[in-house]
């Protein structure tokens, strides 16, 4: 059974990284220019807030996430969240549930007296076109631009996005996408970014992904053997992917009898079932013409 904390633990740690750039992808005209606590006592009753910031605009926001409908103490909780923040700072706040049950944004209003209420902005994650995303994601790894950090920002939260496709799908093409990035370990943001990706695909196949066929299919490009993936382990990976495809071809073997990862072929067929171009799809998952050809016909 996956829980709220779950839930919570990932988009906290998301959040924590990549703050401004998911403010951005919600619209929001803001800038983070602070963490604030998110532990207040009021009538000595302890109340946790997941995610509290201070924007460029001294407006704060509450970030609450949420995996279930969300219920009308939910609403008043979160009401006198906002309240309690507000009198510390003497600040205006904004409360913006982030969920990832919905399938629309809205706005729940609380009215607290007869002439004051507070305005709960719920933002569903399904609501952003996941499937638009990955295209322009794919498109700039084919241009050989470098994705910036909205761009990893975006490829992390994926699997929670709109889809025509299920999850297991979705994270089969984030992972493999992933592998086609050329991340500078020396350098430190590309190292985070790196280690975010892995660590949030990691949390995504062991709590989000319940078939075990997807589980092993999913192991076999990330991991070496069932655990967390480390640094070393993708090194030697992909070291012996590509040696194995280079003999193979070397070798001038039919696709039948190739000793090609057969993960990356149903990548690439899920690519032609999207419409992405042949250039694209033997660019990303590096396949010859000659697999490409025969996948057409399957």
């Amino acid at each position: 059974m996956i829980t709220h904390n779950i839930y919570d633990k990932f988009l906290k740690e998301y959040v924590s990284d990549y703050a401004d750039c998911f403010l951005i992808q919600l619209e929001y005209d803001f800038r983070v220019e602070d963490v604030l606590p998110t532990e207040f006592i009021n009538e000595y009753k302890e109340n946790r807030m997941d995610y509290v910031v201070m924007t460029n605009k001294n407006i704060i926001i509450d970030f609450e996430f949420h995996s279930s409908q969300l219920k009308d103490d939910d609403v008043r909780r979160y009401t006198k969240y906002a309240y309690i923040i507000g009198e510390n700072y003497k600040l205006d706040v904004l409360t913006f549930v982030i969920s990832t049950y919905d399938t629309r944004n809205y706005i729940k209003i609380f009215k607290i007296h007869e002439d004051a209420s507070h305005p709960i902005y719920i933002h569903s994650l399904k609501t952003i076109d996941g499937d638009k995303i990955f295209r322009k994601l794919i498109e700039k790894h084919k241009n050989k631009e470098k994705l910036n950090k909205k761009d990893i920002s975006e490829l992390a939260l994926l699997p929670f996005y709109g889809s025509k496709y299920p999850i297991e799908e979705v994270l089969y093409n984030v992972v493999v996408l992933t592998n086609n990035l050329n991340f500078d370990m020396n350098n430190e943001e590309d190292k985070k970014n790196f280690l975010f990706l892995r660590s949030s695909q990691d949390q995504f196949l062991n709590h989000f992904v319940k078939d075990e066929i997807w589980k092993d299919k999913l192991r076999k490009v990330f991991y070496m053997s069932p655990g967390p993936l480390e640094e070393k382990v993708m090194e030697i990976y992909n070291s012996e992917m590509k040696k194995s495809r280079l003999e193979g071809i070397e070798e001038g073997k039919s696709i039948a009898k190739e000793e090609v990862d057969k993960s990356v072929l149903e990548i690439a067929k899920n690519m032609i079932n999207k419409n992405f171009s042949k250039k694209d799809i033997m660019e990303c998952t590096k396949i010859t013409e000659k697999q490409f050809l025969t996948l057409l016909k399957v």
